[in-house]
Formats: structure tokens, sequence, C-alpha cells
């Protein structure tokens, strides 16, 4: 028993070992990821190209890089650029974000498992303990080894999960740093504060000047207080400095106006407008400065002209038209002064004028136009001494332009033509001229080797030309039923104007063509090709291919449509919209169609010659059969049901004929009373029975005719218009003319 319960223990303790190897095995091989204290701290000093080779044979791999990150690890943004591995290789995997500068040591985070974090941390406990610091959202615990301190944080995040860092920097750079950047916001904060006292003192200094009416001033310190701070309240105090000033120059100004010293007033006010544009009333002011010292110049002005004095009146009066707009009278007195100077140059001109001597006149009246613009006649007398001036020279031009051109002496005329263009380019003539002798000299170059096409230069002949064959060959085809035309036309004239023109071939079945063809050829309507008074080599090649011929097709028309005879052609369409627009529509019809092909393409005419319907001689076939009479005047509409009760009464009527003879003879020869009483009684019934449907018969027979008859009669006078318009002549259908394509 004692045995059995130490083999239990022994087994127990067993399982145990093996259980503690199983767990430890397992650590190991989570933890084989895990970076050592060593590697930490030499990642901290190395340079970024072997820390990047360290950790990409480590299985660690590149996760992206960021620049200018500002860091809030220390309470204070610090600029780095942040570099990231990842790793996945063991359970937990793993970040390592490295936070580099150009001129700061590097920061490395590394974030873990729990299990790589407790490991690390151990072997750092079992060194020195490190210093720990707990607080509401994370447990840190810090080691130091001489400048370099590392840091294990323990926190939760977001969704209170436990997260692992190790942080390894240099924290006395680190604190420099920091103290730096403390520095710079003390600074930065002191300067502000120093401005708003700055603003408040330049806001109080302003105030108290511009409550002490010393508005200058006042606005000097509101500027410097609008630099430091551009707001509302300022710009306001700006704008009362603006209007107070402004209100001190004005007044300064009215005082200066009201003992007549206008000069000085309109300075002032002038100077006034500038400052400010919000006071209304300032404009009025200086108008009437304006005003007043006009009248002081046109006063003077009247005098001088008073005495006859002009020259010196004309300039004092200018002189008031530049200081002032508003007197409208000013105008007239100059007017007055430039009249009576400009009058007498201007009698000198027409003098000389009068005696044809223009260019003196012209010289004369520019200068009487440079003493006067107000006198709109002095600018006739100008524009017609110069037209004048002008006519005579371009006129001696044109003579001997005109004189060249007479004798086709073209260069030198286009010479002298643009000569008269050069003097006036609104000549009309020499304009025309000018382009007609570049299209004489065009037409020169290009007769001696162009062979010209006669459709261009002469369509409209050659269209008459067309229109006379066709005509003609339209009353042939109307004259002949059938016939043909193959011609081969070539219209042909020389530089001299010579009709060389000629038939090449030509097949046809009319007698006397080739004659009538060569009498039309010669008859003028063909002219020769020319432009700008010079004939042009041209030629023209006609082809002329009409066939006709004439056929008659049968159309009927019944209940079931419109059938034709023969095969059916393109001209089925308007023969069938011309039947149906008939108001009676059933018959026979007969077309005349003549079909034409003029240059491969083909045109018809369509004539009806005959129609023919079904009137009251249908009766004779409702004789022989009835029913068959209704089929004929109905065109197939009706008759068949006639035609049936005809045969099933007519039928009934001979059977039972047959039978009650038959039984009637049975009756003769029967010997006892039953077989006596049958056969009679059969024989009277069928007897009976034949009566009534020889007598239906009858009815059928005779009332058939006689609607025959009838229905005949109305066919005939339903087509009466159709067949009354026969009568005056074949009726149109459809007529194509031909035409040359």
């Amino acid at each position: 028993m004692k045995l059995f319960r130490m083999k239990n223990i022994g087994t127990k303790l067993f399982f145990i070992v093996v259980f503690i190897l199983c767990i430890a095995k397992s650590n190991a091989q989570d933890n084989s990821g895990c970076l050592t204290k060593h590697q930490l701290i030499k990642m901290q000093s190395a340079s970024l190209n072997d820390i990047r080779m360290f950790l990409n044979n480590g299985g660690w791999s590149f996760d992206g890089a960021k620049s200018n990150q500002s860091y809030n690890y220390f309470d204070y943004p610090i600029s780095y650029d942040v570099v990231l591995w990842k790793n996945s290789s063991y359970y937990n995997g793993g970040n390592i974000l490295l936070y580099t500068s150009a001129s700061k040591p590097k920061i490395v985070v590394y974030q873990l498992n729990s299990s790589c974090f407790n490991d690390l941390l151990q072997s750092f406990n079992a060194i020195v303990n490190g210093k720990t610091n707990i607080d509401s959202s994370k447990l840190v615990t810090t080691f130091k080894e001489a400048n370099i301190t590392i840091e294990f944080r323990e926190y939760k995040n977001d969704y209170s999960s436990m997260q692992f860092s190790i942080l390894v920097y240099n924290s006395t750079a680190l604190f420099q740093e920091i103290q730096i950047l403390k520095k710079q916001a003390e600074a930065l904060k002191k300067a502000e504060a120093e401005k708003k006292k700055k603003y408040d003192n330049a806001l109080e200094d302003g105030d108290v000047l511009f409550s002490s009416s010393k508005f200058e001033m006042a606005k000097l310190k509101y500027l410097t207080a609008f630099e430091i701070e551009n707001n509302v309240l300022v710009q306001s105090k700006i704008d009362l400095c603006d209007k107070a000033i402004c209100e001190k120059i004005i007044s300064k100004g009215d005082s200066l106006y009201n003992v007549n010293q206008y000069d000085k007033a309109l300075s002032v006010f002038t100077e006034a407008k500038g400052c400010s544009k919000s006071l209304l009333s300032l404009q009025s002011k200086i108008d009437l400065c304006d005003k007043a010292i006009c009248e002081k110049i046109i006063s003077k002005g009247d005098s001088l002209y008073n005495v006859n004095q002009y020259d010196k009146a004309l300039s004092l009066f200018t002189e008031a038209k530049g200081c002032s707009k508003s007197l409208l009278s000013l105008q007239s007195k100059i007017d007055l002064c430039d009249k009576a100077i400009c009058e007498k140059i201007i009698s000198k001109g027409d003098s000389l004028y009068s005696v044809n001597q223009y260019d003196k006149a012209l010289s004369v009246f520019t200068e009487a136009k440079g003493c006067s613009k107000s006198l709109l006649s002095l600018q006739e007398k100008i524009k017609i001494t110069e037209r004048k001036i002008l006519d005579d020279k371009i006129n001696t031009i044109q003579s001997k332009a005109d004189l060249y051109f007479n004798d086709k002496k073209y260069d030198i005329a286009l010479e002298n033509y643009n000569s008269i263009l050069l003097l006036d380019k609104s000549i009309v003539y020499a304009s025309e001229r000018v382009k007609q002798i570049l299209e004489i000299k065009n037409v020169l170059a290009k007769r001696i080797t162009t062979v010209f096409s006669y459709k261009n230069t002469n369509r409209n002949d050659l269209i008459q030309f067309q229109n006379l064959l066709l005509n003609d060959m339209k009353l042939q085809i109307n004259k002949y039923k059938e016939g043909f035309l193959n011609l081969n036309y070539l219209i042909s004239y020389d530089t001299i104007g010579t009709n060389l023109s000629s038939v090449k071939n030509i097949s046809t079945s009319l007698t006397g063509y080739s004659t009538y063809l060569s009498k039309i050829s010669q008859n003028g309507i063909l002219k020769p090709a020319s432009e700008s008074g010079y004939f042009l080599a041209s030629k023209e090649n006609l082809t002329f291919d009409v066939k006709w011929s004439t056929t008659k097709n049968l159309f009927k028309s019944n209940s079931k449509g419109i059938f034709q005879n023969e095969y059916p052609n393109s001209n089925l369409n308007a023969v069938e919209s011309f039947i149906n627009k008939q108001s009676f529509k059933y018959g026979k019809y007969l077309f005349e169609v003549k079909n034409k092909v003029v240059n491969g393409n083909s045109y018809s005419d369509i004539n009806l010659v005959k129609y023919r319907t079904v009137g009251p001689e249908a009766a004779f076939f409702s004789m022989l059969m009835p029913g068959m009479g209704t089929l004929k005047v109905t065109y197939g509409e009706k008759g068949r049901g006639r035609f049936t009760c005809f045969l099933l009464s007519s039928g009934l009527a001979i059977g039972s004929k047959l039978y009650s003879d038959a039984q009637y003879k049975s009756y003769l020869g029967a010997t006892n009373q039953a077989d006596i009483d049958k056969y009679y009684n059969n024989a009277n019934t069928s007897h009976k029975i034949a009566i009534m449907s020889g007598s239906i018969s009858a009815s059928i027979y005779l009332y058939d005719i006689i609607w025959v008859i009838s229905k005949g009669a109305k066919n005939i006078k339903d087509s009466k218009p159709l067949r009354k318009q026969l009568q005056q002549g074949p009726v149109q259908i459809q007529n194509q003319s031909i035409s040359w394509q």
C-alpha cells in the first residue's frame, strides 16, 4: 500500500516537472524575437543605416516614415523625423518607432508584448532597481545609465487593453532642448504682454490728445495702435480724427472765402477734399471759389474786348475756360473773339480762292483753321479746296491711265491706277480698273496652256443646250411608243472662238436626228468661252443615253385586294394608290405604262386607258346557278351563302320527290293494310317536303336574279365618273418628267 502511494506521488511529480518544462519551453519560443537591453541602448546611439541593417537582418520590416513630427511625450512639442519598423515573427509581434533629427540624439520607442516587456524589466532590475512612478493613466519605471534614460511604460489604450512600451533617450540633451523651448515660450509671452501694453498706451494717449483737439497727433497714436492690432475700434477712432482734421481745414477755408481771398480758400478746400471724401458740401465750396476767381478774369477780359483788344481778351477768356467749366456763357465770349480774328484771315483766303490760287488759299484757310475750330464753314472751305487740288491731280493721271488701258498696255495702266489709289483709295473707278487688269493678266497667262471646262465657263449656255435636247426628246417619247438614242457630243472651242464641236458617236431609232443635232449646234445657243474680252480654249463631253418602251398592265380590284395579271413592277404603289382613291374601286383596270431610262435614271408615265365593271349582265350567271351572279357583282364579297342555300333546298326537293315516288310505288303494290298505310304516309310527307323545298329553291333563284340586276345597275352608276373621264381620253396616273443628271 505504501509502495503504491509512493509510486502515485512519483507520477504526480513527474507530470509537474514535465508541465514546468513545457511552459519554460513555450516561453522561450514566444520571446525568441524580443530585443535585448544591449540592443536597445546601442540603437539609441547607432547610425540610422546600421539600425536599418540590424532590424532587416532580424526579421523586422520597414513600415514607413514621417517628417517633422511634433512629439509631446515630454509635455513639449519637439520636432523629429519618425521612422517605423514592425515585426510579426513572434507571438504578438512588435513595433520600433525611431525619432531622429540631424542636431538631436535619437529617441527609441519599443512597443512590445507583455512577455518581452517583463523579461526586459527583470534584466534591468537585476542590475539596479528602477524608480517607479504611478498615476491614473500609466505605470512608469525609469532606469538611468550615465546620460541615457530607459523608461518602462504600462498603460491602457482606448479599448482598455494593456499596452507596453520602452523609451530610450538622452535625458541631458532632451532636458536642454526642453529648457530652450520653455525660454522661447516665456519670451513669446513677454513680447505679447509688451505688445498689449504698447497698444493700450497708444489708445489711451490718442484719446487724451483727441479730447484736447490735437487731432493730428491723436491720429498718429491711433495709427500706432492700428499697426499692432487691426480692429474696428481703432479704425473708427482714426475716421473720427480724419473728420475732425478736415472740418478744421474747411473752417479755415470758409474764413478766407469770407474776406474774398478766393485763391487761398480754393487751395485750402482742395486740401480738405484730399483728406476726406465723405463731406458732400465740400465740392460746392470749391465750385464757389472757382466761380469767383473766374468771374474776375472774365470781367477783365470783357474790358479788353470792349476796346477791341481781341487777342488779349481771348487769352483771358481761354485762361478762364481752363479754371472753370461751369460758366456756359464763357464759350460764347471766346467764340466772339475767335470769330473776329478768323474772319479777317478767311476773307483773305476767299479772295485767293476766287482767282483760282488754290494753294495760297489752302495755306490761308489752314492758318484760319489753327486759330479757330468753332467755324464749321471754314472746315468746308478747306475740304473743298483740298478736294479741288486733289481732283485735278487725279484727273490728269486717270486720263493717261485710260489711254494706256485702251492701248492694252496693261502694266503701265496698272501703275497709273495704283498711283490714283495712293492719292485717294476711295476711287471706285481706279479700284475696278486695277481688279480688271489683274484678271486680264491672269487670263492671258492661263489661256496659253489651259483648256477650260465649258461647263464652268459657259454654264448657262450648256444648260440651255441640254434643255433643248431634253424638250425635243420629250416630244419624241410622247410621239413614239418605243425608241432609243445614244449620243456622245463633244463641245469644243479654240482661243480664237472657232466652234470645233462634233458628234463623236450617235445611235438612234429616230430618223434625221443627226441633221437636227447639227442644226441646233449652229443656232448660236453654244457660244465661245471668253473672259475679260479674250476667247478661251474650252471643251465638254456630253453623253445622252435615252431608252423608252410602252407596256399595258391589267389590274383587277375585288374584295380580296388589287391583283396584277402579269409580274408585279415598281409602278404597283402608284396604281394601288389611284385605285384606292376611287369612290367605286372594284373592276378591271388596263394601264398603259411608258418606262424611260435617261443616263441610267429611270422614269415612268402611267395612264389608265380602259376600265370595266360587272353590271346587270351578271344575272345570266344567276340563271345558270343562283349565287354566281352575286359573286360577280359583289366581286367575291357575297353569293356563297345564297349558292349553298340553293343547292341544299334543290337537293332536298329532288331527293324528297324521288323518295315520294318510290314510296307511292310501294303503296300501289302493298297487300295488307299496315303496309298500305305506312307507304302512303311516307309518300305523302315526302311529297310535301319536295313541294316546300322546291318553292324555296324557286324563291332563291328568282330573288338572286333580281338582286344581281339591281346591284349590277348600281355598279354601273357608281363607276360612271371614272368611265366618263375615260371617254375624254386616257387618265393620267403618274408623269415623271425626264431630266439631265
